[in-house]
């Protein structure tokens, strides 16, 4: 990656998992790089929110159109046309529940989520076997979330 937490990369694999979804954002921390493509790039406001709800598509296109750079976020799967609960949102920032046990999505109803962590880590929590063998072979340098977790406890 050219930088960590690139989810326009990170949704290369696999592919049209992005499209395939509603997408609630939480927790959002990002910065916008117009530097690494076109200066003229503008930010889109609604990124600057803690929280934001795109179709797949929409989502795919502002990530194929920006370099964005998410330092925290949660990225929630959920069915098409969802209209989740604003309340409790999934957080990443301070969350102790990604590093014991098996991690569950935290948003009722969300199919999965991936989590944006410290501009350092993409977490993939609750996605089914096919999606991780896909991601694990896009990224050879994969860990298993469970496994470091059942390591470190150690």
């Amino acid at each position: 990656m050219p930088y960590f937490t690139d989810m326009r990369l990170v949704f290369q694999s696999p592919p049209g998992v992005c499209e395939a979804y509603d997408w609630l954002i939480s927790d959002l921390k990002c910065s916008w790089l117009p530097w690494m493509t076109n200066e003229s790039a503008k930010v889109d406001e609604r990124f600057l929110t803690r929280a934001l709800l795109l179709d797949g598509k929409e989502l795919l296109r502002i990530l194929s159109s920006n370099e964005i750079q998410f330092r925290w976020a949660v990225f929630s799967a959920l069915g098409a046309g969802s209209k989740p609960a604003m309340i409790d949102l999934p957080f990443a920032d301070g969350n102790p529940n990604f590093w014991r046990g098996s991690p569950a999505p935290q948003l009722n109803g969300a199919n999965f989520e991936i989590v944006c962590w410290d501009s350092s880590r993409v977490l993939m929590i609750g996605v089914g076997e096919d999606v991780a063998a896909e991601f694990k072979a896009f990224f050879a340098e994969t860990v298993d979330l469970d496994e470091y977790n059942r390591s470190s406890a150690q």
